[in-house]
């Protein structure tokens, strides 16, 4: 996993996104990062060590739903940047790191 962190972070430094954009994806990420981290850890450590099947299922679910929206952020977050990049001449290397993060992320 450490290296599709690192590559993200990478994309996100070389998109376009400046300003109250980046400020807002950033914010928005980090929401839903923490917010699956702690809701994982919830059902996993906090309630009754983790043997509680219940508590596993619900608080999953929740972080689950916390990595969607961080993924769906993320893709919609290279696309606006994606637009912004048309007829760059690091466009087509954009689109290579973007390859290689998909090849990485469902390896």
């Amino acid at each position: 996993m450490p290296r599709s962190n690192l590559l993200v972070t990478e994309l996100i430094a070389v998109s376009t996104l400046v300003g109250s954009t980046a400020s807002r994806y950033r914010t928005i990420g980090v929401s839903l990062a923490v917010g699956m981290i702690v809701t994982g850890f919830i059902g996993g450590v906090a309630i009754d060590d983790g043997t509680n099947l219940a508590a596993l299922w619900i608080w999953g679910t929740l972080s689950a739903l916390c990595m969607v929206g961080l993924y769906v952020m993320f893709i919609f977050m290279m696309m606006r940047a994606r637009r912004e990049m048309a007829g760059s001449s690091a466009l087509p290397t954009f689109h290579l790191t973007i390859a290689l993060l998909c090849v990485i992320w469902f390896a």
